[in-house]
């Protein structure tokens, strides 16, 4: 299926913003990053990784007609090595200064297939997501955003709905988004 808005915000590019934690985590939707640009009659996309911004070991798959593909490790794509403890340096969030070209992917069909990350944490849960995935008490949280162009994440530890003061209008009424989406805070972004 299209991205929520794509009959409005028509776009050959989309944004992946994956919360690795869900209702634990920060909500800055920087943990994974992909974009993507699809081909001109909608079947493929070339992805990219942009960033991870988790110290957990954290696998992207690409899930297509039932069967999941690993894609790789976010991190090592980077070429970063976890430390001693197991965790990894974030990447392309500020958080630490690491900065990375994007990583290119490849190609994938999109008319049938999706991705989710699964989330290896400390204790010995694994979490996996995707953009379709709600989490919390009533199951209204979401777990990844998928917004339209070349969007800017949060930087790390800057929740969404600071980084983004327009993201809770849409949220309550998406025919009224106010394309919040271009609109950062500035200095969160």
């Amino acid at each position: 299926p299209a991205p929520y808005g794509s009959e409005k915000y028509a776009s050959d590019i989309w944004t992946y913003a994956y919360e690795n934690l869900g209702t634990n985590g920060d909500f800055d939707f920087n943990d994974v990053v992909i974009r993507e640009t699809i081909n001109a009659n909608g079947s493929e996309t070339k992805a990219e990784l942009m960033a991870a911004g988790c110290n957990y070991k954290t696998e992207l798959i690409f899930s297509y007609k039932g069967y999941d593909q690993t894609i790789c490790e976010v991190h090592e794509a980077f070429g970063l090595k976890a430390n001693d403890e197991g965790l990894y340096s974030m990447v392309n969030t500020e958080a630490n200064g690491i900065r990375k070209n994007p990583v290119d992917l490849g190609v994938f069909d999109t008319n049938f297939g999706y991705f989710k990350i699964k989330v290896y944490l400390p204790d010995g849960e694994i979490k996996t997501y995707s953009h379709y995935d709600k989490v919390g008490e009533n199951g209204d949280v979401p777990t990844a955003l998928i917004i339209s162009g070349n969007w800017q994440w949060p930087l790390e530890k800057t929740n969404v709905f600071e980084a983004y003061p327009l993201i809770g209008k849409w949220a309550k009424d998406r025919d009224d988004t106010g394309h919040w989406f271009t609109q950062p805070k500035p200095g969160s972004v």
